[in-house]
């Protein structure tokens, strides 16, 4: 039996996967700043092996007491992943100084993470990015506004979920944002108003073996500014407007970064006439319910697909289809709740085939920036994008969401 260390930063489907499988034996690593677990996932996780990690402390300790853990619970490592964006870089130090197999190297871990290295590493490949530019001086910022003129984009360049990320309309808009450019922390990208496609791809041994699509018909910086629509939509072939192949793109950023089994999940501008322009990719899993979704699409466990992988197991592709499943995010207000809808209650007035309401009436809620944050989320499925977009519409129109402050 293989033993597979995970590296776990927030509750998904691959972690519930992972735990109900019975040919491997799991541990786990947690961060002390990323503690966000329900108490039903604590349950079900509370029989494994798991060593928490404290940033604050040494390095050299942290790795003497990883190291200390793994040979109390176990004989040796077959399988190291790391599924945390936000501890990334650190996390796969650790592995490395440990000889993790599966650890990245240094600069596989930058490459995933640091939006500037990434999109100098895909122009050095040949592929299109959007233009962009590190920020380290107002004269950075007056050097944008000559090229692009507004809007364009301001984000961090080591950010996740839309978080720190800015549509700056005027230079009034950017001075409100009180940027501190001496850090060297953010980077400015030339706006693209073309809708994301997600262009995912399980890797085995180096190869892309399977394609994984998904559609985002509203902005997710819409969303994480603003609460009102979005939803990730999963589809089970290539679209025919598209003048890319998605298997050789992701193949060739595979191949250049030099990475073995796991997951690649791209995000990419198509342009209504077909054209793709690389926003970002990371190695790890999707957040959110994408993996759900691709599952159900094709009634087949897409996580235990990754897991075979992982092990070096046989892998059978996935067979295209008709089918659409997309995960609707619900949206939220700041204050307190007075009238909020149940999961019953939806089913009663809309197709759905799972979701959360993460909230009830008295809960205080805050408008984060961050389109991962919502009220909560209900899946949908129909042949075809159109009526999936259909059931996202009714499920828009039956939420209710009533706060105190509204009255």
């Amino acid at each position: 039996m293989k033993t597979v260390v995970y590296v776990e930063e927030s509750e998904n489907a691959l972690a519930d996967a992972l735990i109900k499988r019975k040919d491997i034996q799991l541990r786990l690593l947690r961060f002390t700043n990323c503690r966000s677990f329900s108490q039903k996932h604590l349950a079900a996780t509370a029989h494994l092996p798991c060593f928490e990690i404290d940033k604050k402390q040494s390095f050299a300790k942290t790795c003497e007491e990883v190291r200390a853990f793994l040979q109390e619970t176990c004989s040796r490592v077959d399988v190291f992943y790391n599924d945390s964006e936000f501890n990334q870089i650190y996390v796969q130090e650790i592995a490395r100084e440990l000889g993790l197999k599966g650890a990245l190297t240094e600069q596989q871990a930058q490459l995933v993470r640091d939006k500037v290295g990434m999109k100098d590493f895909i122009r050095q490949i040949g592929l299109s990015c959007p233009d962009y530019l590190p920020l380290s001086s107002q004269d950075d910022i007056r050097i944008c506004v000559k090229k692009w003129g507004y809007p364009f984009i301001v984000k961090w360049r080591t950010g996740v979920s839309s978080i720190e990320v800015y549509k700056v309309t005027s230079r009034e808009n950017l001075d409100e944002l009180g940027l501190n450019f001496a850090e060297n922390r953010y980077m400015a990208e030339e706006y693209i108003p073309h809708k994301i496609w997600c262009l995912d791809a399980l890797v085995a041994k180096g190869n892309v073996v399977q394609n994984l699509y998904t559609w985002l018909p509203y902005p997710n910086l819409d969303f994480a500014k603003e609460k009102r629509q979005f939803c990730q939509l999963a589809v089970g072939r290539p679209q025919e407007y598209w003048k890319f192949d998605a298997q050789a793109m992701t193949q060739r950023i595979v191949t250049a970064l030099g990475v073995d089994n796991g997951y690649l999940h791209l995000e990419a501008f198509v342009s209504e006439d077909g054209v793709a322009k690389i926003c970002e990719f990371a190695w790890r899993t999707p957040g959110d319910h994408m993996l759900q979704n691709f599952s159900h699409l094709y009634g087949r466990s897409v996580e235990d697909c990754l897991i075979d992988i992982l092990l070096e197991l046989p892998f059978s592709g996935l067979p295209e289809s008709d089918c659409c499943t997309a995960d609707v995010f619900l949206p939220v207000k700041t204050g307190t709740i007075r009238n909020i809808s149940t999961l019953d209650s939806l089913r009663q007035s809309c197709d759905i085939l799972d979701g959360e309401i993460r909230y009830h009436p008295g809960d205080w809620l805050s408008n984060r920036q961050s389109y991962t944050d919502s009220a909560g989320w209900l899946q949908v499925s129909a042949v075809g994008i159109d009526s999936v977009l259909e059931k996202v519409d009714t499920v828009y129109q039956n939420f209710v969401l009533e706060m105190e402050e509204d009255l």
